[in-house]
């Protein structure tokens, strides 16, 4: 029983052995992500808002009419982007508490080691006391040992119980993560459609009435 627990732990451990780095990185590409669209959004607010201001000038009632809808739409579609951006936060966020949930198991791995390498150094000074006939040093020797083996295995089983709990909890928050990415993104693609569908047959209605 010893032995498939300590087999079973130590395959558990081997799934925290994850580098942290590439997921800091995509945290930080995510950040960038929501950033350059809300300047996307804004440089695009603006250059509506600039056709707005040159139509108002134009001659051409079917030109005034149609830039100033067109203006119209383009405040629904402001909004829908940064709508969709706030999604993009949330999104970012969640891989934000995964690496938390990584950090904590690295922590409990690196309790572990420490332990272990405690306990391999006190077997080899244990061993050159043996070999030097040392008996108190020994004894003493043997008491810190089974001490760090006591810490040692609580230790495991502490890393082996977080590594369980994080793969649990990340696995739930990818999921929901992705699917509501995956629909802000669905519902960003109607209301592009919707909106400049409009666009499109304002436009189509305005100019065509305008020349006969």
């Amino acid at each position: 029983l010893d032995n498939f627990c300590f087999r079973s732990g130590a395959k558990i451990l081997s799934l925290g052995n994850g580098v942290n780095s590439d997921l800091n990185v995509m945290i930080s590409e995510l950040k960038d992500l929501r950033t350059n669209t809300k300047t996307f959004i804004t440089a695009q607010e603006s250059a509506s808002q600039d056709m707005k201001r040159w139509a108002a000038n134009e001659e051409n009632r079917a030109i005034q009419d149609v830039a100033y809808h067109v203006a119209e739409l383009n405040i629904e579609w402001t909004q829908v982007q940064k709508d969709f951006a706030d999604h993009l936060k949330e999104y970012r966020q969640m891989f934000e508490m995964v690496l938390e949930g990584e950090k904590q198991v690295a922590q409990a791995k690196m309790e572990h080691s420490n332990c272990e390498q405690k306990e391999e150094k006190l077997r080899k000074d244990l061993r050159k006391a043996r070999k030097r006939e040392a008996k108190e040093e020994a004894f003493a020797i043997e008491g810190k040992l089974e001490q760090v083996q006591t810490e040692r295995e609580s230790t495991a089983w502490e890393a082996t119980e977080v590594i369980r709990e994080n793969e649990a909890v990340k696995m739930i928050r990818l999921k929901e993560g992705f699917i509501r990415m995956a629909e802000a993104y669905i519902e960003l693609g109607k209301k592009c459609a919707t909106i400049f569908q409009a666009q499109k047959v304002l436009a189509q209605l305005a100019y065509n009435s305008n020349s006969c």
